[in-house]
């Protein structure tokens, strides 16, 4: 028998990207939080043509906080806090379609390890396998993502590939700037002006 296809590996490797605004509240909502707390990010997975095998997970500068029950070692949100976090979201978004995109990107959950190792318990795990589970019973085909934090400025990734399968672990987070310095870079070609050096003797020597 042939096959039709030629051998290829289908996953794409995967970065997670965060502007410096979003890391800054994540590091400031760790700081914080006297027990563990948690959150979520919204997701816009973006490939590019210039960087094939790739693709970039982009999180949103907005941390998606609800109410929960905190202590030391575990955090969750019951069924009643999670209708109050989406009536916040109707409040904050009133159009029913942006909120239902908010939810169904809304697909990467963090929380925090107070000084603890960031790395995921048996909870974290149960928690996030149900994620996935979710998402395909839904058929939203949605990457999946867990990031836990410490106040040591440490943290735990694990990114689960819908199209695959896969699930990879210690992914870094990229930060990028979103600061606009353009006119900077204009400005810099056009009015950083060289001196005209002047001949020592003040017109051009002669010999």
């Amino acid at each position: 028998m042939k096959n039709v296809n030629n051998y290829s590996v289908l996953n794409l490797r995967p970065t997670i990207v965060i502007d410096n605004e979003g890391l800054e509240a994540i590091k400031h909502i760790v700081s914080i939080a006297p027990q563990e707390a948690q959150w979520f990010h919204t997701v816009e997975p973006v490939e590019y043509k210039q960087s094939p095998g790739e693709i970039f997970l982009y999180l949103s500068t907005k941390l998606y906080i609800p109410k929960q029950n905190t202590s030391a070692a575990q955090v969750d949100s019951n069924a009643s806090m999670m209708i109050e976090f989406y009536n916040e979201l109707k409040t904050d978004y009133q159009d029913q379609e942006i909120i239902n995109q908010k939810l169904s990107s809304m697909t990467c959950w963090c929380h925090s390890h107070v000084n603890m190792n960031p790395s995921p318990s048996g909870q974290d795990d149960l928690q996030f396998n149900s994620f996935i589970n979710d998402s395909q019973k839904q058929n939203l085909n949605k990457w999946q993502i867990m990031l836990i934090f410490n106040k040591k400025d440490q943290f735990y990734s694990r990114v689960y590939d819908p199209t695959t399968g896969l699930v990879f672990e210690g992914l870094d987070i990229i930060s990028e700037n979103n600061y606009d310095f353009s006119y900077i870079n204009q400005a810099a070609k056009t009015k950083f002006l060289k001196p005209k050096v002047k001949n020592f003797f003040g017109k051009k020597a002669t010999w």
